[in-house]
């Protein structure tokens, strides 16, 4: 914290009683420099200045480390492409240029910045009409490569096309053999570089759709950092509160009632003076699975902090939350408890067509 001077100030944001969340930072950690997701929040007694400031990081260099992956993979594959002596186009189902090699962009007189973008005909006045744009729509259609030639009277080229069909549209490569006959040859090596080129873009794709993986797997896994609590593997508080605040919402357009649990574990801090933290901490993931057993189907269960737990009850009256509360109580009541007994007291509201979920709570 001290040589870290982007953190200092999170941190004095959150002495100003302001939320800072989803800051990206490098850190050096006892492994080396890693990628840091960070949040900063306030912690306050009711209608006071902060007294403290809660600081919660996720580890999100996995996840860097497959973007970083990806995005060099993509500029491979784009020198791949501009290393062809051949021009390759990528056009999608509007006919519109999406990538285009230098060797295309000097064949049409244009930079590529100039092209991407455009439809084809906006480039090449000259092809309305063309037989040649039909053949690329049918070809778009029935998704099947093709190889052929084709006569371009107005500029008077025979020209060499190669394309290759895909859900997004076609991918074109083209080489000018009006003089085939003189440059066999150089023909025979454009054809050579091309089948390469279409080798190492499926190596590529491969290796793309890899990392595409790799990446979800790590969003997966931050995704579950930021909205799991790490002893009792209940939503956290920052979680529930999104719950709570999607089932105010349901409950004021559906103008049905929507009930709050909140649950205290009796005498916690005598427990852990008596038997230690690591006892109660057990004590706290017995009582989230014995929550967990008894709510319903649609119900949540969420550690509110400390010994406290909050248990959501969409479209429950009050009536039906205090059967359900007392069923919870008794369901910790019943655990076989290896110490002493272990108890949890209950508080639940409700309220129809709610507003403000914290006026809920």
């Amino acid at each position: 914290l001290d040589d870290n001077f982007h953190l200092k100030g999170l941190v004095a944001e959150a002495f100003r009683g302001n939320h800072v969340t989803g800051i990206e930072m490098e850190a050096e950690c006892a492994d080396g420099r890693r990628q840091l997701l960070v949040s900063v929040f306030p912690l306050k007694a009711a209608h006071r200045d902060p007294t403290a400031a809660l600081i919660a990081c996720a580890d999100i260099t996995p996840q860097k480390e497959a973007e970083n992956r990806a995005r060099q993979a993509n500029e491979k594959v784009a020198a791949i492409l501009d290393s062809i002596k051949g021009a390759f186009v990528t056009i999608d189902r509007d006919l519109v240029y999406r990538y285009v090699n230098n060797a295309a962009a000097e064949w049409l007189g244009m930079r590529p910045e100039e092209i991407v973008g455009r439809q084809i005909l906006e480039v090449s006045p000259w092809l309305t009409g063309s037989a040649f744009v039909s053949r690329l729509e049918a070809l778009m259609a029935a998704g099947l490569p093709e190889s052929f030639e084709h006569y371009f009277e107005a500029m008077d080229v025979w020209m060499e096309f190669r394309v290759y069909p895909s859900e997004e549209g076609v991918s074109v490569f083209y080489n000018d053999v009006t003089v085939r006959m003189n440059h066999e040859a150089t023909i025979r090596e454009q054809r050579e570089q091309i089948e390469l080129a279409m080798l190492k873009l499926n190596e590529n794709s491969v290796l793309l759709e890899q990392q595409q993986i790799e990446l979800e797997d790590a969003n997966r896994h931050l995704q579950q950092l930021a909205t799991t609590d790490g002893l009792t593997g209940l939503l956290n508080h920052r979680a529930m509160q999104d719950e709570l605040m999607a089932a105010v919402r349901t409950s004021g357009g559906k103008r049905a009632p929507v009930s709050v649990a909140l649950l205290d574990v009796d005498h916690f801090k005598k427990f852990n003076d008596a038997f230690g933290h690591q006892a109660g901490d057990e004590v706290l993931r017995m009582v989230a699975n014995a929550l967990s057993a008894s709510v319903r189907g649609g119900d949540i269960v969420a550690r509110y902090g400390g010994e406290e737990f909050c248990v959501i009850l969409p479209q429950t009256t009050q009536e039906e939350a205090e059967v359900i509360c007392e069923r919870l109580r008794a369901g910790v009541e019943q655990v076989e408890w290896d110490q002493r007994e272990v108890t949890v007291s209950v508080g639940v509201t409700t309220g129809t067509n709610v507003s403000d979920a914290q006026n809920l709570l």
